[in-house]
């Protein structure tokens, strides 16, 4: 995927006087890559995701402890109770990537799921 300096750059040059073979071979990108953006016919770059979920470390902290660390039931309680819709798989991430886990500290298992 060609980034968007690239793309001005190609652009720049050309209306400079460049040939598209020339500014090919100057930008290390293919010739028919160059053509296509002069023609507009390139998609634009994929916008940043805005759709990314934001957990709440200590809702999430809370949970696991009282679940005794068992993530199937923090999910449903996340799904349930808090209408946090959460893939199972980003909550794991989510749960690993903060030390959220039996090896944490933060870690004292209260049985009352």
């Amino acid at each position: 995927m060609i980034n968007e300096d690239k793309r001005q750059a190609i652009h720049t040059l050309y209306d400079e006087g460049m040939s598209k073979k020339e500014i090919a071979r100057v930008l290390k990108v293919d010739i028919k890559t160059v053509r296509k953006i002069l023609a507009g016919n390139v998609k634009p770059l994929p916008k940043a995701r805005c759709d990314k979920k934001e957990l709440d470390v200590d809702i999430v902290r809370e949970l696991y402890k009282k679940c005794t660390g068992h993530i199937q039931r923090v999910h449903e309680i996340l799904t349930e109770e808090h209408d946090i819709n959460v893939g199972y798989s980003t909550l794991t991430g989510f749960i690993r990537t903060q030390g959220i886990s039996k090896n944490s500290p933060f870690f004292k298992a209260t049985p009352s799921c």
